[in-house]
């Protein structure tokens, strides 16, 4: 048919895009193919196109906007003229039509191939279908950022790299990460948002978005949530040494991962409070100090507060992260600080926090410090040390860390009014 299509008439008077056109759905019932016709008009026009013998319609008509299943293949070149016969192909749209064929077998990246046979004369249109390619699938880091499928030998690259240096657009590449990226954050794909925006070498946005993710997580002042994952995440960007970042988003980041990590600490606190309730009581006498469960979960609440506790205190880096003061609490090695002072640092670090997100995480931590001071309090009271002088220290530390608790919650209260649930939490801090 194609021997017979190049020497007719049809062919020399409009040229090969009515040629294209035929194929994709031929009038003679001898020329159609029993599966379809839209593969051989496809590869037809992929050959027609290398060889430079199609006109392709202009870019601002063409690509995945223009690809329904009614597709009208050829435009006239001239629209303002009467004779419609000169015509161009959209050839973007008939391409970006067939490709999403293969999302229905599961080949994406057999679809991203051609799509990349799209000319450099529509760059942007070839951009445009690549990012609503990836829409369709949902899956941005399997089609953008895997090697699985490779065009050239021995390369580690990414089959979108690869595709777009066979094109001499390396640059494309991360155009097309970049802008998938802000659609997935759209769609609440974050952690792939992150991955895009990192592949794009946008550092900071990916920073932005665990922020983001990060306020929305810690948004209530009655408490956070406990998400592995995201605490993951904001551990690894902060451990990054390629991160070239180091505004005040990072400053930013560094806060709500210390957050984060309050968070999961307290969490197996409370966790462990709720398992030693529900031990069934025993006489006391048929324990001993190794086999008493409740002594031993007592203990591991002991330490997850205690945890807790020490993620709010600061230090200048912890495990390659920096950990700034979020709360005036103090250890027992930092027991000659001075209390006025530390709450100014720590009101003065929340007042000038830019982001209202990143306050609001600090304020949701109020609640549950409280309870954790509370319980070490009536922990020590009942379960302390013997030595008498020991456990009057202790209780004095706690007690000092409920003073300045509650001098830095008044002072913020000035700034963004507490909720009346936060402020009767701390109203139940004893005082000296």
């Amino acid at each position: 048919m194609l021997r017979s299509l190049v020497g007719s008439e049809m062919c020399i008077r409009d040229r090969f895009e009515r040629a294209v056109d035929y194929f994709r759905n031929p009038d003679n019932e001898g020329d159609k193919f029993p599966d379809g016709s839209e593969p051989e008009a496809v590869h037809l026009a992929i050959t027609l196109a290398q060889s430079g013998l199609l006109e392709l319609t202009c870019a601002d008509a063409s690509g995945a906007n223009n690809s329904s299943a009614c597709l009208n293949l050829l435009q006239p070149v001239d629209k303002a003229q009467l004779d419609k016969s000169h015509v161009s192909i959209d050839y973007c749209s008939l391409l970006y039509q067939y490709a999403l064929r293969y999302l229905s077998t599961k080949t994406p990246e057999l679809a991203l191939k051609y799509l990349a046979l799209i000319p450099n004369s529509h760059r942007e249109v070839r951009i445009e279908c690549m990012v609503e390619l990836a829409k369709e699938t949902r899956d941005y880091n399997r089609l953008f950022l895997t090697s699985q499928e490779t065009i050239t030998a021995n390369s580690d690259l990414p089959l979108l790299n690869q595709l777009m240096n066979w094109q001499n657009c390396p640059a494309d590449a991360k155009k097309v990460t970049s802008l998938a990226a802000r659609d997935a954050y759209d769609r609440d794909f974050w952690e792939q948002a992150i991955d895009l925006y990192l592949a794009s070498e946008m550092p900071g946005a990916a920073v932005e978005t665990v922020c983001r993710e990060l306020e929305r997580e810690y948004a209530s002042e009655l408490g956070g949530h406990r998400n592995h994952i995201l605490l993951e995440r904001v551990k690894r960007l902060l451990e990054d040494t390629n991160m070239t970042t180091k505004g005040p988003e990072v400053h930013s980041l560094q806060k709500l991962y210390a957050v984060s990590a309050f968070f999961e600490a307290y969490a197996q606190g409370m966790q462990g409070c709720r398992e030693r309730d529900a031990l069934p009581r025993r006489n006391a006498e048929a324990l001993t100090e190794y086999a008493n469960p409740a002594e031993q979960k007592r203990t591991q609440i002991e330490r997850a507060f205690a945890t807790a506790l020490e993620y709010l205190q600061g230090h200048s880096q912890h495990m390659g992260i920096v950990r700034p003061r979020l709360i005036p609490i103090i250890g027992p090695d930092n027991l000659q600080a001075v209390s006025e002072r530390i709450v100014d640092e720590c009101v003065l670090s929340y007042q000038n926090e830019a982001r209202t997100g990143v306050q609001s995480a600090i304020r949701s931590m109020l609640a549950p410090v409280c309870d954790i001071l509370n319980w070490l309090l009536e922990n020590e009271e009942q379960y302390g040390t013997k030595s008498e002088h020991v456990r009057d220290n202790n209780k004095k530390e706690i007690i000092r860390n409920c003073n300045q608790l509650k001098m830095f919650a008044h002072k913020i209260h000035n700034i963004v009014p507490l909720s009346q649930d936060v402020a009767k939490q701390v109203s139940s801090l004893r005082l000296e």
